[in-house]
């Protein structure tokens, strides 16, 4: 036995050194994490080398908060690539994450960075949504001494769904005059519904005349001019706004939608907006008739009403409705999940374990036996065996653990069967000891690391980094920094030195409020050397 040692002495040494001669090639820095060996590497590139990377880095330091990265990985894309549309979007999100200081730093690099009038104006709605409108308007270009109507709507119709709709007015109504005079159809109707919006009944029913004046009807409405009958939908919302029913009514008549869901569900709202609920529920009533569950296209205008239900505070009517969308299963699925939030929200788990025992009991009715095929991350009835797994994470919220657990485990796609262990785990750290829950995150641990032989899927570095988020959740900071190691060499198996992968990894990381150890800072060093040697 000591003789085998002996012999494996040089080698040990060997390896030894071998990493310690990575980590000390390398900057401390830039192995701190998954994400500093992503911008370590990038930033050593030419500037129109791996945009889409480095896009990549920027949204994952936005999931992380870290506004500095943001910046610095923006940074990294030349100006006027179709990249920017990303930018646009990562500047929106902060907006809806409440970052308004972060926003407003980062959107005033977004119009440093463009090119021309036209990139600026992609920033208008987020500019008026951080109360820059005046700044937003400044970016019309007046030709023909005309405003544009396209950017003052924009800008409009975001003021209007905020906080203060009203300041939207001055906004309207200082393309009005252009509007009224010379505009567009689209132009006209839009700014009908918009005014009608503010409850400006005049200055919206001037504009619904104007546009009908403009509207060539055809036998068919399929015949129609796309823009007008785009036009008719707007001015059919903006005559119900006015509680001009009569005439909006005789407008789908026309267009022979007068016995269609969809356009009755919109009569409806409108009654019921206006407090009109007798009315409203007539019209609910005429739609359930006409509507067959079990068609295809009628579950979609039934979805719809299976919301309205529950923002009026319906919600066993909507469940009742829910239940019988067999015309299609995703439209069901989904309603289903929505109706067992709700109940859960408000701790009403009957109701919540109705929902999820009836959702179970209909998709136990498929097939989802057969394990990832290998073709990225599709395998047969997919989003079937999802959307088991999304009922058994929320029977964990009623109570519901063993079953839940159990239905977990039924589950034959590994890597779903890994990730939804590890979410139970989160789901119950505060129910369960520590030790139990280290074993459940073992057993997903063991549902990953299958070999490339038997079976391959492009979710494995998704989900190994989960499960290394979830030990260091429950304060295992040394597993977890060492499943994170295995995450960014099994990514490497699956995809060789791509860094789209590590980006994910790294957002795991962020959240996990860790600090890299030896072995993970080793892990990257040998990344970054050998993603060097293949460039």
């Amino acid at each position: 036995m000591m003789r085998t040692l002996s012999k494996l002495f040089p080698l040990i040494i060997a390896l030894a050194s071998t990493a310690t001669a990575f980590a000390q090639s390398v900057p401390p820095k830039a192995t701190a994490d998954p994400l500093a060996t992503v911008w370590y590497l990038l930033s050593k590139s030419d500037p129109d080398q791996y945009e889409s990377e480095k896009t990549c880095l920027a949204w994952s330091y936005f999931h992380v908060d870290r506004l500095p990265g943001i910046v610095a990985a923006t940074s990294l894309v030349p100006p006027g690539t179709y990249h920017e549309e990303d930018f646009v979007a990562i500047a929106k999100r902060l907006v809806e994450k409440g970052r308004r200081r972060e926003a407003n730093e980062y959107v005033d690099l977004l119009l440093r960075r463009a090119q021309d009038n036209s990139e600026k104006q992609q920033l208008a709605g987020v500019l008026a949504n951080l109360g820059r409108e005046a700044e937003a308007l400044a970016l019309d270009p007046k030709e023909d001494g005309k405003p544009d109507a396209e950017l003052y709507l924009t800008v409009a119709d975001v003021i209007i769904k905020g906080p203060d709709p009203r300041r939207a007015l001055r906004v309207l109504e200082a393309i009005e005059p252009s509007i009224v005079k010379s505009g567009e159809i689209r132009d006209r109707s839009m700014l009908a519904l918009d005014f009608a919006r503010l409850s400006e009944a005049e200055k919206a029913a001037n504009l619904v005349k104007l546009a009908l004046d403009e509207v060539v009807w055809k036998e068919r409405d399929i015949e129609m001019d796309i823009d007008q009958r785009v036009a008719l939908d707007d001015v059919t919302a903006a005559l119900l706004r006015l509680g001009r029913f009569d005439e909006a009514e005789s407008i789908i008549a026309r267009r022979g939608f007068g016995e269609e869901g969809r356009w009755l569900l919109m009569v409806a709202r409108a009654h019921y907006e206006l407090n009109e609920v007798v009315k409203g529920d007539e019209l609910v009533d005429r739609l359930l008739k006409l509507s067959d569950p079990a068609d295809y296209g009628d579950s979609f205008h039934l979805g719809d009403l299976v919301d309205d239900l529950l923002l009026r505070g319906r919600a066993d009517r909507a469940l009742t409705l829910a239940k019988s969308l067999s015309g299609s299963e995703y439209m069901r699925q989904m309603k289903l999940l929505k109706i067992a939030d709700l109940f859960i929200r408000d701790k009403n788990f009957i109701g919540a374990a109705d929902a999820l025992d009836f959702a179970y009991a209909e998709t136990s009715k498929i097939d989802v036996s057969e394990p990832e095929s290998g073709s990225l991350w599709s395998s047969g009835q997919w989003d079937q065996a999802q959307y088991r797994a999304r009922i058994a994470l929320r029977l964990v919220s009623i109570g519901q653990r063993d079953r839940a657990l159990a239905m977990i485990r039924d589950l034959k796609k590994p890597y779903l069967r890994a990730q939804a262990l590890a979410e139970f785990v989160g789901l119950s750290s505060k129910a369960l000891p520590k030790s139990q829950l280290v074993g459940y995150l073992d057993e997903s641990l063991a549902s990953v690391r299958v070999t490339k032989d038997v079976i391959f899927d492009a979710r494995r570095y998704e989900v190994y980094p989960i499960i290394a988020r979830t030990f260091a959740s429950l304060g295992y900071k040394d597993r977890a920094n060492g499943v994170f190691a295995e995450a960014i060499t099994k990514s490497v198996e699956s995809y060789g030195h791509n860094l789209h992968p590590v980006c994910k990894i790294g957002v795991e990381y962020g959240q996990s409020r860790l600090i890299a150890d030896a072995g993970l800072r080793s892990s990257l060093a040998r990344f970054i050397k050998e993603w060097e040697q293949e460039q």
